[in-house]
């Protein structure tokens, strides 16, 4: 840019009117004079620097943070205030109410290191859970102890290892591999610093078969409803799936042998269904199914197991937990349960996936959730760790809520399907179950009674003047929100990828391929006596992350805003449940539904995406939904669709629009500065 322009566009620029753009943000890229305003006075102050004026500019003077002050921030900046599309990340953040979330959770400090082999350790041992055991008690009398094993493969088919009370411990595995065959798994309890390393988790498939992989091969009427099918098991001997219970059966894709990319999703209690079961080969079965039997042509997963309890259950105030190069690959249950309070836990470069060495036959990891967290106080960390192949969600964030179903006086009963979220001491807070208002009255438990999923609860004060039936019910006492998932892979998982249903959250850098369901939903989800999850999420930032054929089944959409409830028409609530939410610089490819679908939100903003049309007809891609924005529910004020990218290809219909919003809220979204190519 020469002298003389600039002083041209100096001149122009001090003549006109001054135009601002101002946010309650300590820093924003582009504010040359650090008055926190971007208007042209930071053009003129850059283009005095540029001219030799050597008055002192604030640091964001440099717009693009590339460490100089040139035409270059000149250009952005005037692009920024004229509203084009060049919002760096702070600005983001600043003008659309969302912060960077940022905290760190360091390793443990031990001073002494003592070997596997003083407590017993022993790869030729039929269980080592007692030497394990052994080793705990003494890390939790020896702060500050590194245990190392010997490299090896040690049975752990006993009772289960509790560490309880343990501070500033490692456990180094050296590459070994613990192996199961029965669920009795690792508790951590009071624990304060404890790293896990440098070890896989195994299960024992030839005691206990986790899920069988099958083909239809023939099928003949029996019944009104069923069929005598036969089915050709992977397996070279099928006999253990005589004795095995069949708990549910879902769809595979032939080829990957992945459950995700096809249309049927699960058949749940299968042996309700089932009447006979006849080997009639080493690997072939003659089934008999009273009612909806599955079809010849269709290849199957018989999971054998559903839900269990954790291969690391972190519970009672435990904090400071870390899990770096730890490998679990199979498991009936989940892989981590973290629940009861705890908080601050790290995992970096974990996997939770197949076995390699048998990944031809055994196609699943655990059989429920890889990581489920909540009822706890929140920060978590996911680094560079890969997920999948789970017979449930990768990750599952929330807390549990309960609904009003009595009151009287002081008391009030409460269903609470899913989890174990009112304890004595706790303040309770409620809110509306159409609207999602917060009620103005909160009270503290001193006294619980449970029956199954009913809660009664004992205040310290009346509460007949405020509640009503159904109202919804948090105890404050918990918050799983403060979490970062950075470079992480999720996928091929019944299921999502994550259920992110906690606040404060950073998502960035994650490769999300082929989850069965949406490979992030955000959720409140109340359905009295089945599930009741969520209180509401805000602050999130979903950003740099690459999202490949989600969202399969049904189709379903690749992210998901939905707040659902039992007792409200078309099961929606109404009221603003998700607030400032950031979804930016991402791909989206091979997208059978909607990219992203909301409801209930108040200032969610897409921005700077790119999405690609697919090149080529996938499973479910339906022309009127795919690769689309679906704002049809109750929206609120500040939501922007703008700056982001589609790419289309031959496939993409002639009447491609980019965003579907409900007509009624359409003045609420701004749709702006996008483009189609």
């Amino acid at each position: 840019m020469s002298k003389r322009l600039i002083s041209l566009l100096l001149a122009a620029l001090t003549a006109a009117a001054l135009c601002a753009v101002s946010f309650a943000h300590p820093a924003w890229s582009g504010d040359a004079d650090g008055n926190s305003v971007i208007n042209s006075r930071d053009v003129i102050a850059i283009m005095k620097h540029i001219l030799g004026d050597e008055s002192e500019l604030a640091p964001t003077a440099d717009y693009n943070s590339d460490g100089k002050i040139n035409s270059r921030d000149v250009v952005l900046v005037m692009k920024y205030i004229t509203g084009a599309p060049v919002l760096t990340d702070s600005l983001l953040e600043a003008r659309y109410g969302v912060s960077e979330v940022s905290f760190e959770i360091p390793d443990p400090a031990t001073d002494r290191e003592v070997p596997g082999s003083q407590f017993g350790f022993d790869p030729n041992a039929a269980d080592n859970s007692a030497a394990f055991n052994a080793a705990a008690a003494y890390l939790r009398e020896n702060p500050g102890t590194k245990l190392t094993l010997e490299k090896g493969v040690y049975d752990l088919g006993g009772a289960g290892v509790s560490f309880s009370g343990v501070k500033n411990c490692v456990i180094d595995g050296n590459g070994s591999v613990f192996m199961y065959d029965e669920s009795r798994y690792f508790t951590i309890s009071a624990c304060e610093g404890l790293k896990f390393e440098n070890f896989t988790i195994d299960w024992d498939w030839d005691v206990h078969y986790l899920a069988s992989v099958v083909k239809v091969i023939a099928s003949e009427k029996a019944g009104v409803n069923g069929a005598k099918v036969t089915l050709h098991f992977l397996e070279d001997d099928a006999s253990y799936a005589l004795a095995n219970n069949w708990d549910s059966m879902i769809q595979l894709d032939p080829e990957a042998l992945v459950m995700s990319g096809v249309q049927r999703g699960d058949f749940f209690n299968v042996m309700k269904s089932i009447e006979d079961r006849v080997l009639v080969a080493p690997n072939e079965m003659e089934v008999t199914f009273k009612y909806d039997p599955p079809k010849v042509g269709d290849t199957l997963l018989i999971r054998h197991y559903n839900y269990g309890p954790g291969a690391f259950t972190i519970t009672a105030g435990s904090n400071g937990i870390v899990f770096e190069d730890v490998n679990i690959y199979g498991l009936p249950g989940e892989g981590i349960i973290i629940n009861d309070g705890a908080h601050h836990v790290r995992m970096t470069r974990m996997t939770i996936g197949l076995n390699p060495e048998t990944a031809d036959k055994h196609r699943i990891s655990t059989t429920a959730d890889a990581m489920h967290i909540k009822e706890t106080r929140g920060y978590y960390i996911l680094e560079d760790c890969d997920v999948g192949y789970c017979g449930d969600d990768c990750l599952n964030i929330h807390d549990t809520v309960g609904v009003v179903t009595e009151f009287y006086e002081n008391e009030v009963t409460v269903s609470a399907a899913n989890g174990y979220p009112f304890h004595v001491g706790d303040t309770i807070s409620f809110r509306s179950e159409i609207d999602f208002t917060k009620i103005d009255f909160t009270a503290v438990i001193t006294a619980v009674s449970v029956s199954g999923s009913e809660w009664t609860l004992t205040l310290d004060r009346d509460c007949e003047d405020y509640l009503a039936e159904n109202m919804i019910v948090h105890d404050d006492t918990y918050d799983s929100g403060r979490y970062i998932i950075r470079n992480c892979f999720f996928h091929e998982n019944r299921a999502r990828g994550v259920l992110a249903g906690s606040s404060d959250c950073l998502i960035e850098g994650c490769r999300f391929y082929r989850n069965q369901q949406a490979a992030i939903q955000i959720c409140v989800d109340i359905v009295p006596e089945t599930w009741t999850e969520g209180k509401g999420t805000s602050n999130m930032i979903i950003r740099n992350n690459e999202f490949d054929g989600c969202g399969m089944l049904h189709p379903d959409e690749t992210i998901t805003i939905s707040a659902g409830s039992g007792f409200t028409q078309g099961g929606t609530l109404s009221g603003e449940c998700f607030t400032d939410i950031l979804i930016s610089g991402n791909t989206f490819r091979n997208t059978p539904g909607y990219i992203i679908r909301a409801k209930s939100v108040k200032n969610l903003t897409v921005y700077g995406n790119v999405i690609e049309y697919p090149e080529e007809a996938i499973p479910g891609l339906k022309d009127s939904e795919c690769a689309r924005i679906a704002l049809l529910g109750q929206y609120y004020n500040d939501s922007r669709i703008f700056g982001n990218v589609w790419k289309t290809s031959a496939m993409t219909p002639r009447d491609f629009e980019i965003a579907k919003i409900n007509p009624s809220k359409i003045s609420t979204v701004t749709v702006e500065k996008n483009t189609v190519e």
